[in-house]
């Protein structure tokens, strides 16, 4: 063993013993004479004394029954669980006479939470409960005198790893160095930590907390003082379910985050989290190991939904205007636009593609407006179209096409109660004109500003489209499986999208919750094939009576029927 480590030991022995000449000392300490013991029989002497519990001059001595075999982890962690969020900090721990024994100080709103729940715990591993009884001013700081930053000093010194800058708190409470037992899901002892490893004076660049149990992030906030050096925060599984917690870490100025294992991972859908990380986090580049921005700009994503409320809005229209666009008569689509709408193409060869080299498309090319490739500056005016007859007439002189639905990549950038904006891109291929032609693939983009109706429908008031010969990468990976029935464009969902669908449902059928969310689940959560079993069950008379809200037989279900009837004839969204 060499000198160094032989010292640690040494230091470590010797914070020990000193424990335990506390422990000798209060074990049999005699009671301040004016204490005022706390039972379960006699909490209503508790409003006559509340001036001890504000008095941070006197230690009090928590005495917990029923601890069978509980270990010392086991009783604490039950107990500020129960307190929670309220501070407790339990020092020189020890067991007599069955009974379990701590202290603690400057703890008043803890002490009444205890009391208010008749000093009664539950145990997680028993069925029989803690019982405690407290004894108020029990003894003064002056006759016991706990010093635990000496411990945590030696303790944090050892995990901290120089070469990296790395302070690893995995499993803090669990360490074996640690005297007392300090969990870091209590936030003062959390602050209490952080500080004393700031005063160590060694940059901390990367800061590891898994595995502690952590619920709240606000004592983060005392590494915002300087010098502030952390760049990466490790709070792998652990208990955080609030996405508001972020903004206690927002001024840190993280690059590198880790969440995963914690409640609000499975809260959120995918998009929305990632959403919410980097509206909080502007500086964030990494995100659970993933990158999330690159040399300052978002790494692009496949979809993306401002709000993901409006899943089934988006798939809806997606599903009726591109089936309705591939129809062989698209004058139908006359009734998808606004009478004054707007609608300008733009189209572009890109050139070296190999897979396309054949690809024409003087029709698109005749009808753009990309100024860098005009001749004539007066066309690009005539090539903005307007009126929906206008625009139907130009959409039919389009060749016939097949858009690949499993190409599509969908954003919804703007979403209110009235309007809403959607862009959409993927593939599609144009049908041989001649049986010496091949198929032709193109890439496209299509953005729709759309106009929502007080009765759910939407019409499209501005267009934009722009049309490419397909990329490489896409003729290679489009059209290679067959046509799927189901049409929409699946986006991950959370238990929170999962909730908004079933009120909504609710509001519809007037079907109570239990009822609202087994049709959504037999039907996957999609709302229009739930309403058409709704239906369905609703005629053969399938539902029960208590199926129903209060209200719930008295609306005309008829409407809602008809409006499925009506489906291929007016596209309602």
């Amino acid at each position: 063993m060499d000198k160094k480590n032989k010292m640690e030991t040494q230091e470590l022995m010797n914070q020990r013993i000193e424990q335990v000449e506390q422990l000798n000392f209060i074990r049999y300490k005699i009671p301040d004479p004016q204490h005022v013991l706390i039972t379960d029989s006699c909490i209503g002497v508790l409003p006559k004394h509340r001036g001890l519990l504000k008095d941070v001059n006197y230690w009090h001595k928590f005495m917990v029954r029923n601890i069978g075999n509980a270990k010392r982890d086991q009783v604490l962690i039950a107990i500020l669980d129960h307190v929670f969020p309220f501070d407790l900090i339990p020092v020189l721990y020890w067991v007599e006479d069955d009974y379990a024994n701590f202290v603690g100080r400057n703890c008043g709103p803890a002490i009444e939470k205890l009391c208010s729940g008749n000093l009664v715990v539950p145990n997680p591993k028993s069925t029989t409960p803690f019982r405690l009884s407290i004894m108020l001013r029990f003894a003064s700081i002056s006759d016991l005198k706990i010093d635990v930053q000496r411990n945590l000093r030696f303790v944090l010194n050892r995990r901290w790893t120089d070469s990296r800058n790395v302070l690893d708190l995995t499993n803090f409470h669990e360490d074996e160095d640690l005297i007392e037992f300090t969990p870091l899901f209590q936030p003062k002892i959390m602050y209490f930590v952080l500080r004393i490893s700031k005063q160590l004076n060694k940059p901390v660049r990367t800061l590891i907390l898994r595995n502690n149990r952590i619920k709240v992030l606000d004592p983060l906030k005392v590494l915002v003082s300087p010098p502030n050096s952390v760049k990466c925060i490790n709070l792998s599984n652990n208990l955080i379910d609030d996405m508001d917690s972020l903004q206690h870490i927002k001024d840190l100025n993280l690059t590198l985050l880790y969440l995963e294992g914690n409640p609000l991972c499975s809260k959120y859908g995918p998009e929305e989290y990632y959403f919410n990380i980097m509206k909080n986090l502007k500086y964030l580049t990494h995100l659970d190991g993933l990158l999330l921005r690159k040399d300052g700009f978002p790494i692009s994503r496949r979809h993306y939904m401002c709000d993901l409320g409006a899943v089934d809005f988006v798939n809806q229209f997606i599903e009726y205007y591109f089936y309705l666009y591939d129809l062989q008569d698209r004058n139908i689509l006359k009734l998808a636009y606004h009478k004054d709408a707007m609608f300008s193409l733009t189209a572009s060869y890109i050139t070296d593609q190999v897979s396309s080299r054949s690809t024409r498309m003087p029709k698109y090319l005749s009808l753009s407006r990309n100024i860098q490739k005009m001749a004539n500056f007066s066309q690009c005016h005539n090539n903005l179209i307007r009126g929906n007859q206008q625009i139907v007439n130009v959409l039919k002189n389009l060749p016939q096409c097949e858009h690949y639905r499993p190409s599509f990549g969908v954003e919804l950038m703007h979403y209110t109660n009235t309007s809403a904006v959607v862009s959409v891109s993927g593939v599609f291929k144009e049908s041989a004109e001649t049986l010496l032609d091949s198929e032709q693939l193109f890439g496209f983009r299509r953005t729709f500003v759309l106009t929502i109706k007080s009765d759910g429908g939407c019409v499209i008031i501005n267009e934009l489209m722009h049309i490419h010969n397909a990329f490489t990468w896409q003729v290679v990976d489009s059209f290679k499986h067959p046509r799927s029935a189901v049409q929409t464009i699946e986006f991950p969902r959370s238990e929170s999208d999962n909730q908004k669908a079933i009120n909504a449902f609710k509001r519809i059928t007037t079907l109570n919750t239990k009822y609202a969310r087994r049709c959504l689940e037999d039907r996957q959560y999609n709302m229009k094939m739930a309403l058409l079993l709704f239906v369905d069950l609703y005629k053969r008379n399938q539902i029960p009576a208590d199926g129903f809200t209060n209200t719930g037989k008295n609306s005309t279900y008829a409407e809602v029927g008809n409006d499925q009837n009506n489906q291929n004839k007016k596209m309602r969204v």
